[in-house]
């Protein structure tokens, strides 16, 4: 019989790691020795919602809650914030040409241009400078 130790908690997320190797002790030894709620909490599958404790998940709810502009779907520009490049002096204007997109993506990109134009994320500007190349990549739902 093999047991598998599935995660290594790490400061800020989870490394998942899978190793498998023989039980120190079996259940029948683990029941005798352990409450039968610390048994449930560690046998439940620790990728599921029921893995959360009550506490873990009132606090999970909460910060959901309270920064839940962080986590919208929806996009748009940040108007109360100001962002800066600082450039070296003898930095040089780079300007790369586009790449050539795929005959079936020239709609799908415009429609997602126009969408960024529309949310005020993207601003359209006659001439630049700088300028580096989009990368369309297709979705698993074909946006």
């Amino acid at each position: 019989m093999t047991c598998r130790d599935n995660i290594l908690q790490i400061e800020q997320g989870k490394l998942e790691q899978e190793v498998e190797r023989k039980p120190l002790l079996g259940r029948e030894w683990l029941r005798q020795l352990m409450d039968d709620t610390v048994l449930k909490e560690i046998t439940l599958n620790s990728h599921s919602e029921e893995a959360l404790n009550v506490n873990a998940k009132q606090q999970l709810d909460t910060s959901l809650q309270k920064y839940k502009e962080i986590f919208e779907t929806n996009l748009r520009s940040i108007k109360d914030k100001k962002a800066r490049l600082t450039l070296k002096k003898d930095a040089q204007p780079v300007f790369l040409k586009h790449r050539t997109i795929p005959f079936k993506l020239h709609a799908l990109v415009d429609k997602e241009i126009e969408n960024l134009e529309a949310a005020e994320i993207l601003v359209k500007v006659n001439t630049s400078e700088w300028a580096t190349p989009i990368v369309p990549v297709l979705k698993k739902d074909g946006k």
